[in-house]
């Protein structure tokens, strides 16, 4: 959360690149598409989904959702490099 938090104060970008399946704790942009999603997007464009309940959609539009080991996830970045404060596993 903290290190999201400093991405975001030092670059002034509010998006955050999180690789489906990761988990990176309990706050709510961490809850985006993490291991405990019911529901994904394919694995060439993951779509990101709320963990649970309660998380606001305003949290999941600011995580883009790469895929791992898939090129499309390199161009996904790539295309929105200019709006990311920063990319974490």
């Amino acid at each position: 959360m903290h290190a999201m938090k400093v991405a975001r104060a030092r670059t002034g970008k509010e998006m955050i690149a999180k690789f489906e399946g990761g988990q990176h704790g309990v706050h709510d942009y961490a809850q985006v598409s993490s291991i405990l999603a019911t529901q994904m997007g394919s694995v060439e464009h993951p779509q990101g989904v709320p963990d649970t309940l309660g998380i606001p959609h305003a949290a999941v539009e600011q995580v883009l959702t790469p895929s791992y080991r898939q090129p499309e996830s390199l161009d996904k970045i790539r295309k929105h490099k200019g709006e990311l404060a920063a990319v974490i596993e």
